[in-house]
């Protein structure tokens, strides 16, 4: 009887007992454990991708090592992490962060001092303040030539169930691991 060749091959997946789901609020970050475990006689670079389904606007971000060496018979352990957006709000105007009120208060306050401007015989006396006035207001304007607009809150990632596929490869060799992320 002859001795059996041994293929040289690897496996790669969720170790036992391990959770290959996860639930996170959006912004929030999954992370994953997965091993790699050298079969047979096996060994060299192992390089991984990720893919994230289904698509989204913004997407989960899915990060994995770029490779990993693997000598000997010693599982390695790989960290995959899935990473989310938080809703946010980004709006501003002419008056800063200000509450509708506020904006309301500071344009009647320039419209009601700029309107000086055409009120009592002394004139002379009116343009002065006046002056003064829209040249502090344009001195605290900023840089920019154009007005500033408010900007629509920022979208975080749709709540829903994502799979992310981290593919582990070596020359001819390949195998995968679905790893599931519900975002509430």
């Amino acid at each position: 009887m002859g001795a059996e060749a041994v293929s040289s091959d690897f496996t790669f997946g969720m170790p036992s007992g391990g959770s290959s789901s996860s639930t996170i609020t959006a912004g929030g970050t999954a992370t994953f454990g997965l091993l790699l475990t050298p079969a047979g006689s096996f060994s060299g670079m192992v390089n991984f991708t990720c893919a994230i389904t289904p698509a989204a606007s913004p997407t989960p971000i899915c990060s994995v090592p770029g490779s990993v060496n693997v000598t000997g018979t010693s599982a390695t352990w790989v960290t995959v992490s899935v990473t989310t957006t938080a809703s946010g709000s980004a709006v501003s105007g002419p008056f800063g962060d200000l509450p509708l009120r506020g904006w309301f208060v500071g344009w009647t306050l320039a419209l009601g001092v700029s309107s000086l401007l055409f009120l009592g015989r002394r004139r002379r006396f009116v343009y002065a303040p006046a002056a003064v006035l829209v040249l502090f207001m344009v001195g605290c304007g900023g840089g920019s030539s154009t007005s500033p607009t408010p900007t629509p809150a920022s979208k975080g990632t749709p709540a829903g169930t994502y799979t992310a596929t981290v593919t582990a490869t070596s020359g001819s060799l390949s195998h995968q691991a679905a790893l599931t992320v519900v975002v509430q």
